[in-house]
Formats: structure tokens, sequence, C-alpha cells
């Protein structure tokens, strides 16, 4: 059977003494955090980007055009695709002039409150 000590001795670098550093350990960071908190919101299967926070007023009269493009995906090979613009209105708020769509109207109170991250 397999004790401790086996476990124990494959936590030692190559040279037998040193012990095993994890290399995916979190390191100390160069500049001190100032964040007290964070909410990160990963929305898989949430609203577009186009719905929420991210204004394209172009998208309006492109909506339901087909443009040309090359994919190939569960359908296959395709020539042409559909554009679907934002189905909510938006508005700006704030000292900052932020657009947020009308999905949201809440948060259109506190954007100059809130970081904005597109990316």
């Amino acid at each position: 059977m397999l004790g401790n000590s086996f476990f124990s001795s494959q936590c030692l670098a190559a040279d037998g003494a040193t012990e095993f550093l994890n290399p995916m350990a979190p390191k100390t960071s160069m500049i001190p955090a100032r964040a007290k908190s964070v909410i990160f919101l990963f929305m898989y299967g949430g609203p577009s980007h186009v719905d929420t926070f991210d204004y394209k007023p172009k998208l309006y009269p492109l909506d339901g055009q087909e443009i040309e493009v090359t994919t190939f995906g569960r359908g296959g090979h395709r020539k042409k695709g559909r554009v679907v613009g934002p189905k909510w209105n938006f508005k700006q708020y704030g000292e900052c002039g932020k657009y947020v769509s009308d999905l949201f109207p809440n948060v259109g109170s506190m954007v100059d409150d809130i970081t904005f991250l597109h990316s």
C-alpha cells in the first residue's frame, strides 16, 4: 500500500532536498489592491452585449438584413448571415453619459459608480 511517505517524497524537487513549489500558486501583487470587492458577471446564456451596455446605433437599420459571410458551423457552410440588432432602446445616463439599454432601467441611475470594461 502507498502511505503518506510516498506522497511526501513526491513533493520534493529534482535534487531531492528542495521542497516542490507550485508554479500555479498565486504570486504577490506588484501594486497593492485598492478595491474592497469585485462583482464579476459572466453571463453565459444571458443577454447580448448589444442588448445591455454596448450601444451600436448602426445596427438598428441593419436588423433583419442578410449580409455576405463565410462560416462553417452546425448548419454547414454558409455564405449569408442575418444581422440581429438590439431589441431594446438605449438612453444616456449620469455625468459620464454612458448608454444603458431599457433592459436595465435601474442600472442607469448608478452608471457613475460602476466601471464598465469593454474588452
